[in-house]
């Protein structure tokens, strides 16, 4: 009688090929999902520093086009006179991590409501300046490793 060999299975080798190959394809998708996570993750970094320095200018833009008078400038301060001669400040905080805010207390007061906040200190920079009618600001920083630099003129609407 003939012996035949009907061994069913994987060597030692296929074996050890096999999940080679296996670990290899897993450090792929793995390396490319943490690409796609970073990314992700500075974009929506980017958007939120986009977005809180939009909405600072627009506040200020809206603050000036309604006011009733000039407005004036105290170092960073920026002070907006509305038709209800209701005053808005516009200042950084001062600290380890800066923030713009604004209120209707003195640029001083620390009841201000932050519009920007958690800014790097060392190059956080607000700087508003009036020429005739026309009101500049000018925002530059670096928030959550993104670093940031707007800036807006507007004129008030009845001058």
């Amino acid at each position: 009688m003939i012996k035949t060999n009907k061994k069913r299975g994987f060597s030692l080798i296929e074996l050890l090929i096999g999940i080679i190959v296996a670990g290899i394809v897993i450090l792929m998708i793995s390396a490319v999902g943490t690409i796609a996570y970073q990314s992700y993750n500075n974009l929506r970094n980017q958007s939120g520093v986009y977005n809180d320095s939009q909405f600072a200018l627009q506040l200020i833009r809206e603050g000036i086009r309604q006011s009733t008078s000039v407005p004036t400038i105290a170092g960073t301060c920026l002070t907006i006179v509305t038709a209800a001669s209701t005053k808005y400040y516009y200042t950084m905080t001062s600290g380890t991590t800066k923030s713009l805010v604004y209120g209707s207390n003195a640029c001083s007061s620390a009841t201000n409501e932050p519009i920007i906040s958690g800014v790097t200190s060392t190059g956080f920079v607000f700087t508003p300046s009036v020429t005739g009618q026309l009101v500049t600001v000018a925002l530059s920083g670096t928030k959550n490793g993104v670093s940031f630099n707007y800036s807006m003129s507007a004129m008030r609407r009845n001058p």
